[in-house]
């Protein structure tokens, strides 16, 4: 029996120091029981990391950003009382991360592909 699939976004913005705030979502997400697949850095003012969980774990993930200084959007707020009725629900989602900050935009050196 195949299990059910839902995408999730959770969108959240800082003024912290965007490596540390990364690495503890990172971390928040693995030690709530999810898995890191994929990262985009957006210069320095965005990332997204996406993640896969059990819709079971999305609480613990919650309880865990807590403690971090995060703006969560209001939908994303509501996502872990969304999801308590379908625990077994498969997650894959995106943690979309905004740093508010006056730091110039970094420029990203991209190699030039031969041929």
């Amino acid at each position: 029996m195949s299990r059910a699939v839902q995408f999730v976004q959770i969108n959240a913005s800082t003024k912290q120091d965007r490596h540390v705030v990364t690495a503890q979502v990172k971390d928040a997400i693995v030690a709530a029981g999810g898995w890191v697949t994929g990262f985009q850095q957006f210069s320095n003012v965005s990332v997204c990391i996406q993640f896969e969980m059990e819709a079971a774990c999305m609480a613990r993930l919650f309880e865990r950003l807590e403690g971090l200084e995060l703006q969560l959007s209001e939908a994303s707020r509501r996502l872990p009382g969304e999801l308590t009725a379908k625990p077994e629900t498969e997650l894959m989602g995106t943690f979309q991360l905004t740093f508010f900050h006056s730091d110039p935009d970094e420029r990203m050196v991209i190699p030039a592909v031969p041929g």
